[in-house]
C-alpha cells in the first residue's frame, strides 16, 4: 500500500547581516533621523546658546554673549528670541551706533516681547531713545498685558517729550498694576506739566500712599499742594516726607514755603537757614536764599 508521505522541507538558513552591513544601516539610520530632526534639534540648541549667552552678561562677559549669540543665529534664524537677544548683546557692548538697518528691521519683526523690552532698557541707557521706543512700542503690542512693558514705554515716552503716548502707556501700567507705586509718579509729573493740580494731587497721593519710601512722588506731592495752595495739608505732608528722609533740603525748603503761607515767618526763617548749609544744588540754595531774604525784608 502507497502510503502517503510527509511534505518535503527544506532548513531555512537565516541570513545574519555582516558587521559591516550593521554599522552602514546604523550610520543611514543616524543620518536619515538627523535629517528628520535638524531643525528641532538645531533651535533646542539655540535656545541652550541664548540661555549661556544670558547668563555671560549676568556674569559681566558680553564679549562671549554675543559670540554665543551669532552661533546660535546660525543654527536657528528664524528663533523668535534671536533677533532682540543679539541687539541686547550688541548694546551690552556698548556699541549702539552699530545697530544698522537690517537688526532694526528684524526687530520690527520680533516675535519676543520679554527679550525685546530688555534690549530697549540697554538701549535708553546708551541714549538711544528712538531705537528704545520702537522696541518697546512692538513688545506691548505683543504682549499688551504687561504692565512694566507699558511702563518702560511711558518713560522712553516722557524722556522724549511725547506726552500724547506717555501718558496711556502709564494709565495702562497702572490698570495693570493697581498696587505699583512708579507709574503714579509720571502720571502726576504730566498733570503738573499740564497744569492740572486736582489730577496731580489725586496720583501724588496715591503713589506716596504705595510706597512712602519714592523721594520723588513724596516731592510731586508737595509741588502740587504747593501749587494748589493747601499749606495745612503741605505741613503734614512735608512731616512724612522727613521723617524719610531726614534734613532733605528740598522736603526743608517747602517746609519753610508752607510755613511762611500761614504767615509762621520766624518758624520759616529758623527752617530755611537749616536747608541752606546742607550740601545740594547751587540753584536750589539760591532759592533758599531768596526766600530768606525776603523773610529779612519783611516781603
Amino acid at each position: 500500500m502507497i502510503q502517503s508521505s510527509e511534505p518535503a522541507t527544506f532548513p531555512m538558513r537565516s541570513r545574519l547581516l555582516h558587521p559591516s552591513e550593521r554599522g552602514l544601516w546604523i550610520v543611514l539610520l543616524f543620518i536619515l533621523l538627523s535629517v528628520l530632526l535638524w531643525k528641532d534639534l538645531s533651535r533646542i540648541a539655540a535656545g541652550l546658546l541664548i540661555l549661556s549667552a544670558q547668563s555671560a552678561q549676568q556674569a559681566g562677559d558680553p564679549q562671549k554673549s554675543q559670540e554665543q549669540v551669532e552661533i546660535a543665529g546660525l543654527l536657528a534664524p528664524d528663533l523668535p528670541q534671536l533677533s532682540s537677544q543679539k541687539i541686547y548683546a550688541t548694546l551690552d557692548l556698548g556699541s549702539a551706533a552699530t545697530i544698522g538697518f537690517g537688526e532694526a528691521a528684524a526687530l520690527a519683526a520680533s516675535t519676543y516681547s520679554p527679550g525685546l523690552n530688555n534690549a530697549a532698557v540697554l538701549a535708553f541707557s546708551t541714549e538711544d531713545l528712538s531705537t528704545s521706543k520702537a522696541m518697546l512700542e512692538r513688545a506691548v503690542l505683543l504682549n499688551p498685558e504687561s504692565a512694566q512693558a507699558h511702563y518702560n514705554l511711558g518713560i522712553v515716552a516722557y524722556q522724549s517729550g511725547d506726552v500724547e503716548t506717555a501718558r496711556p502707556a502709564f494709565r495702562r501700567a497702572t490698570f495693570l498694576a493697581p498696587d505699583w507705586p512708579h507709574p503714579y509718579v509720571y502720571l502726576a509729573a504730566l498733570s503738573l506739566h499740564a497744569n492740572d493740580p486736582t489730577s496731580a494731587l489725586e496720583m501724588a497721593r496715591t503713589a506716596v500712599a504705595l510706597d512712602p519710601t519714592i523721594r520723588l512722588a513724596q516731592t510731586a506731592l508737595l509741588y502740587a499742594l504747593w501749587v494748589s495752595e493747601q499749606p495745612d495739608e503741605g505741613l503734614e505732608a512735608v512731616e512724612q516726607a522727613l521723617h524719610e528722609f531726614p534734613q532733605d533740603p528740598t522736603f526743608l525748603l517747602y517746609q519753610g514755603l508752607f510755613l511762611r503761607s500761614k504767615g509762621a515767618d520766624d518758624q520759616a526763617l529758623v527752617t530755611l537757614r537749616q536747608a541752606f548749609f546742607i550740601d545740594q544744588v547751587e540753584d536750589q540754595r539760591r532759592r533758599i536764599a531768596q526766600e530768606i531774604l525776603a523773610i529779612m525784608k519783611g516781603e
